[in-house]
């Protein structure tokens, strides 16, 4: 009987990762799309180093062109893949589709080419992936109609030993870098405000800093508000896992990835009523109402006196957010691309 030997060979999709900023969840995708598919990454930081990877790369080479977020520095190569039929896949994740005229934030406040240009990049999409449902509800505003599909971040735990609430300092916490773009975005002013009507407690702004913006920080805030500057790993979850309370006071967020990671080591997050933050925090934590520094001091001391669980907090948004969950949604968005 003649016996065949039939090769078949498989060969994996490709797919181009285009990003400009480097942080847990670009790498997050990266990681997990690299688990099943052949993956390019191309950092992208203006349109001229978009120009030039085009220089050296043929876009055709690539099944799936993977952007995190449509920032126009990306333009070149969406063109490019656009008029080769390679599917597009964009994470719409924050600034792009947001609109936020009170402080000028969001690609729905920049000038009317730039805006055409954005919604032409989102149109030609083949799937656009949103971070939460307010996320999706910001890009349903920039495109009416367009189908999309909520795809929330993936969170581990981080396998820490959490502090009793007991053993913790009166510390209160926020987290991000400080500049004069994130000022009022991420609601540093607040903070700032608060740390004044709560002399007692410690407040820490965890994150890089610049001086002009430290410095008119300093004169809203209280003699307790201090400044962590760059931190090691180690130094970071350090700082966090010893605080009390972890204050989001945001004009927008689209996600809110800060509230997250300090839940995950047993930090009692306090949220504005704006945007995504009700959506991450539900009942594990306090949603308030925006602007009211007041309200937000009254809280820290009601739930403080109180008390609460430091591993009940982590192990809500473990149950909400888990990583196995995001890859799972992920590659089942790329697959159903083919």
């Amino acid at each position: 009987m003649l016996q065949l030997d039939i090769k078949v060979e498989i060969f994996m999709k490709k797919i181009l990762f285009v990003y400009n900023t480097k942080t847990t969840f670009t790498k997050q995708d990266l990681d997990i799309l690299a688990q099943n598919f052949e993956v390019k990454e191309a950092f992208i930081s203006s349109p001229w180093v978009a120009l030039k990877f085009l220089m050296t790369h043929k876009m055709s080479d690539y099944d799936v062109v993977y952007f995190w977020f449509s920032s126009l520095n990306f333009y070149p190569i969406f063109l490019m893949a656009y008029l080769q039929s390679v599917k597009i896949v964009i994470v719409a994740g924050g600034f792009d589709v947001a609109n936020v005229p009170e402080i000028g934030y969001g690609g729905g406040t920049k000038p009317l080419y730039q805006r055409f240009l954005r919604k032409f990049f989102l149109k030609k999409a083949a799937h656009i992936i949103n971070v939460s449902q307010s996320n999706q509800k910001d890009f349903l505003n920039v495109l009416t109609g367009k189908k999309s599909e909520v795809i929330y971040l993936g969170f581990k735990d981080p396998g820490i030993k959490l502090t009793p609430l007991k053993d913790r300092p009166k510390k209160i916490i926020t987290i991000g870098a400080v500049n004069a773009v994130t000022f009022k975005r991420k609601g540093y002013c607040f903070f700032a405000e608060l740390s004044k009507l709560m002399p007692d407690w410690e407040f820490l702004i965890i994150g890089k800093y610049d001086e002009d913006t430290k410095r008119k920080l300093q004169v809203i805030g209280g003699s307790n508000l201090k400044f962590s500057g760059f931190l090691s790993d180690q130094g970071f979850v350090q700082e966090i896992i010893s605080s009390r309370f972890n204050l989001q006071l945001s004009f927008h967020e689209g996600f809110g990835v800060s509230v997250v990671d300090a839940a995950l080591l047993g930090v009692y997050p306090l949220v504005y009523d704006r945007y995504s933050l009700p959506e991450v925090v539900e009942n594990a934590g306090s949603v308030l109402t925006f602007g009211d520094i007041s309200g937000v001091r009254d809280e820290i001391l009601k739930i403080n006196e109180l008390g609460y669980d430091p591993e009940k907090i982590k192990l809500n948004y473990l149950t909400r957010f888990p990583y196995q969950k995001k890859i799972s949604e992920l590659n089942a968005c790329i697959n159903s691309l083919f």
